[in-house]
């Protein structure tokens, strides 16, 4: 297939996973990677392609969107952009054999967040959570974001299920303006930094236009159950296929 062609298909996909989900970035690094990107350029790739489709999908859920009682979106929103930054800069700093040994590990780690979530949000014991440690929270998964971001939405959501009264639904549309947040701050860097090669970026970014607002608004009559075991199942494989690459 023809190279422009396979990534504009991949960041529609990758754009309509995140819409609904999360998962995107186990579509966009293997078929990023097999054109010859290296693992932080592809990263990057994928933060700065698929962050305009995730806008669109953040405006489409913005009816459903409610802060935390006693914690207001300007506070989240700063820790978000701050958090973004910092994991960018790590990203950057990072020498590519490095990222390329911790990837599958990253990879790995989201799969298994993906695949606890409705386990987790099963348990329903809520804790007492002051407005504080929500920000810290949030201020990890927005350096993760930055630095890689695979399954942080579902994190997201499943961390805010469990220790909130937010409902799952709530807490989704939440995420949907969170996650494009600290995306934003950290494209500002791979961009300046010429991480990400414009070519593949500008592929994705407009196929990923199309792939989020039609993810945000038709994906959702999907079976959430069935998306979700095949987003855990690429992830696995992903992760299995990362391992043998970076330790053989």
């Amino acid at each position: 297939m023809n190279e422009g062609l396979a990534i504009a298909l991949t960041g529609f996909t990758a754009a309509a996973l995140n819409s609904l989900g999360g998962g995107g970035s186990f579509v966009t690094l293997p078929v990023l990677l097999a054109f010859g990107l290296s693992g932080p350029a592809a990263n990057a790739v994928g933060t700065v392609g698929l962050l305009p489709g995730g806008m669109l999908a953040a405006w489409a859920y913005r009816s459903d969107l409610s802060p935390f009682p006693g914690l207001g979106l300007p506070a989240l929103l700063s820790v978000s952009l701050i958090g973004g930054a910092a994991g960018a800069v790590l990203l950057i700093a990072t020498p590519t054999p490095v990222f390329d040994a911790l990837l599958p590990w990253l990879v790995m780690i989201a799969t298994l967040a993906f695949a606890m979530a409705p386990w987790l949000r099963r348990l329903r014991r809520r804790a007492s959570v002051n407005a504080g440690t929500l920000l810290a929270v949030q201020a990890v998964l927005s350096v993760y974001t930055g630095y890689f971001g695979g399954g942080v939405g579902i994190m997201m959501v499943a961390v805010w299920s469990l220790v909130t009264s937010k409902t799952p639904h709530e807490a989704n549309a939440l995420r949907m303006l969170l996650v494009p947040a600290a995306n934003a701050a950290a494209a500002g860097l791979f961009l300046m930094s010429g991480l990400a090669p414009l070519y593949h970026t500008s592929i994705l970014l407009l196929a990923g236009l199309m792939g989020g607002w039609l993810g945000a608004s038709a994906m959702k009559r999907l079976r959430p159950a069935a998306l979700r075991y095949a987003i855990i199942a690429i992830g696995a494989s992903l992760a299995c296929v990362m391992f043998v690459r970076a330790y053989t």
